[in-house]
């Protein structure tokens, strides 16, 4: 219940996030433009988190009356990328291979640069493949609305594994630093490593008439520099259903 200022301050995100998607088959490019609403510093994550915990130890996480703007702040990301096809095999497994770029802006503003890898069993256009458009979790992935009923992603179920990683150059984290409201754990611009790495693993497999499952794990490098800081891993388990 005390502020551990050394810490990493407890934060919650709570948002929605629609992705346009421009393709050029021709120059095999891609570009994203995504556009993120949100909510910072409501109670959703506490009751999700101790409920975990309830299951698991039944000890009750008691730091989100001092998370970052607890009682609730808008918030917005604004995130523009590019992606390129390297290389690409045809045969029934095969393996992709695609470099991007991305700047975002908001609740997060930083400039990235990352290649990422999959292999098996792949049906879907190596443009839906976006493990880059992440933030702490999936930002939104690219639209397949028109992509599912064609022939290619009609044959079989999909099943295959990924990795990649990033450089990025961060300017500001409001999940570490805050927004406008003050808060009572805030790490300080000082303190804020601008350089990250990030690398991930994962796995996905598609079942049935377009519902994907997706499990994957990331790391990355010490966000800030105080003396209980330390680099941040993660797992995630998406599921999504394509209509």
């Amino acid at each position: 219940t005390t502020p551990i200022l050394s810490d990493r301050p407890y934060a919650c995100l709570a948002y929605t996030a629609s992705t346009q998607q421009t393709v050029i088959p021709t120059d095999q490019t891609a570009f994203l433009n995504t556009l993120s609403l949100g909510l910072l510093g409501t109670g959703l994550c506490k009751h999700m988190q101790n409920l975990v915990h309830d299951l698991a130890n039944g000890i009750a996480a008691n730091g989100w009356n001092n998370q970052i703007s607890h009682g609730i702040e808008p918030t917005v990301l604004w995130r523009l990328g590019r992606q390129r096809l390297l290389h690409s095999e045809t045969s029934r497994t095969r393996h992709e291979v695609s470099w991007n770029a991305d700047a975002q802006f908001g609740w997060a503003t930083d400039a990235g640069l990352g290649i990422s890898w999959r292999w098996g069993l792949i049906r879907s256009p190596w443009w839906s493949f976006t493990p880059q458009q992440s933030e702490y979790a999936p930002i939104a992935d690219a639209p397949m609305s028109h992509y599912r009923n064609q022939a290619a992603f009609q044959k079989g179920e999909e099943l295959y594994i990924w990795a990649g990683g990033m450089m990025r150059y961060r300017l500001y984290n409001s999940l570490l630093q805050g927004q406008f409201r003050d808060s009572a754990v805030e790490i300080s611009n000082s303190k804020i490593n601008p350089l990250l790495a990030e690398i991930w693993v994962g796995f996905t497999q598609r079942v049935g008439e377009g519902l994907e499952i997706n499990l994957s794990i990331r790391a990355r490098s010490r966000e800030f520099d105080a003396a209980d800081s330390k680099s941040v891993l993660w797992g995630s388990v998406a599921l999504r259903q394509y209509y």
